[in-house]
């Protein structure tokens, strides 16, 4: 009996700890059907999808660019804003970074047009490119109070041209990803299976909170890449911790895959690369997914 009392004592303690660490940290987030569902490809609405982590080396470049194509595939007309200084968007969609004269960095600072920096890809994909003088905007938009709502005005102007952007941010949670944040309808956080990941989820949240005090922050989903179906115990540990935070899953799972790393080298898609690889197929059906939720299908109530 009095072995029973001190592991109730020891579990009681730990729930108790566990409710510290996380208390004022919850993940509540508003997913499952977007605040104002339309059907994609209409011309009068246009989606903006913030591929964000805050953290970094979680594939949301490889996440951004097998997205589009895959959208593209479907149908729609598509635009890339890489966000990032370190300009991998822009790399492996097989633009050249060096010589870039008008950037995403320009559109930012209010310099040019967006649709004077768009660029046109061999895949069907237009993006609008960056190079590392976007760090330098980074810094200079941080000293702006009204600096974050730049990238959404720009979007503004080009609305009537493509059915969905996709903003691939910086592995950080400042200014630059302050304003893809901003600019967005919905948030895709990509995020391995570990329990280090979840903070940056939850600072993800509340720097969405901070930025759009007064818009309200865009909806967050979590989307489970480099998925390892062979680590079954782990998996669903991980997965039932972020269920408990009451994290939005997205329930498409980006499978772990060598092809993907091997398409950024060549400098392109992985579904030009590899058509039949797992991971071209998970981001087909990831489109598939989002298409139904951005038109109210979702079976997740909001």
């Amino acid at each position: 009996t009095k072995a029973r009392s001190n592991e109730g004592t020891k579990q009681r303690r730990h729930e108790a700890t566990k409710a510290r660490r996380h208390e004022g940290k919850k993940v509540c987030i508003l997913v499952g059907k977007l605040a104002h569902p339309h059907a994609l490809g209409e011309r009068c609405f246009v989606l903006t999808l913030g591929i964000c982590s805050g953290k970094g080396g979680t594939a949301k470049t490889s996440t951004t660019i097998g997205l589009a194509w895959s959208l593209k595939d479907a149908g729609l007309r598509v635009l890339v804003v890489d966000v990032d200084p370190q300009g991998h968007a822009t790399t492996c969609m097989g633009v050249e970074r060096q010589g870039l004269q008008l950037t995403t960095g320009e559109v930012l600072m209010r310099k040019v047009s967006i649709a004077d920096a768009i660029v046109e890809t061999p895949w069907g994909i237009d993006i609008c490119p960056t190079n590392e003088r976007a760090g330098e905007v980074g810094a200079a938009l941080e000293k702006e109070y009204y600096g974050h709502e730049s990238l959404r005005d720009a979007l503004a102007s080009i609305e009537d041209d493509y059915d969905i952007v996709l903003l691939d941010c910086p592995p950080s949670l400042k200014s630059l990803t302050a304003s893809a944040v901003y600019a967005a309808d919905w948030v895709i956080s990509p995020m391995e299976l570990s329990f280090l990941s979840f903070d940056r989820l939850v600072d993800l949240q509340a720097e969405a909170e901070r930025v759009c005090v007064k818009a309200g922050a865009p909806p967050i989903s979590v989307l489970v890449v480099r998925y390892d179906g062979r680590e079954k115990v782990l998996n669903e540990l991980l997965l039932k911790t972020l269920a408990d935070e009451e994290a939005h899953m997205m329930e498409t799972r980006i499978p772990a895959s060598t092809k993907v790393k091997q398409a950024q080298s060549a400098g392109m898609p992985v579904q030009e690369y590899a058509p039949r690889s797992p991971a071209s197929k998970a981001f087909k059906a990831l489109a598939q997914e989002i298409k139904l939720v951005a038109e109210g299908g979702s079976r997740v109530a909001a």
